[in-house]
């Protein structure tokens, strides 16, 4: 549907859920939930061997998005802040981005 990594049934219990997420949490727009799974795509389809941080940036030219929309959802599921001039750790960013899609989460089959 969005990407490989997902399917339209779980994206849409995704938005579902997050519609019902009580006061004081994050609020995520529909719009923002449709894109954080092309950022994780992207992400985790690059080369990063010798890499250990990514910028809004850098997301933001190779998916034609931006930048600043793209810091600000990267911001919204990131458990730690950005560094300025370097961005956000790669791994722990997929990891945060893995958790906020629900990958981790066992359903019952």
């Amino acid at each position: 549907y969005l990407c490989n990594s997902i399917s339209k049934n779980r994206f849409m219990r995704i938005v579902s859920k997050k519609k019902k997420e009580k006061k004081g949490k994050k609020n995520v727009s529909k719009a923002t939930l449709e894109r954080i799974p092309r950022y994780y795509s992207y992400i985790k389809g690059l080369d990063t061997t010798e890499k250990y941080y990514i910028s809004s940036v850098e997301v933001a030219r190779g998916l034609k998005l931006n930048s600043v929309q793209v810091r600000t959802d990267l911001a919204l599921v990131s458990s730690i802040d950005g560094k300025p001039r370097a961005g956000f750790h790669i791994e722990k960013l997929l990891q945060d981005m893995e958790t906020f899609l629900g990958f981790n989460k066992l359903d019952n089959v």
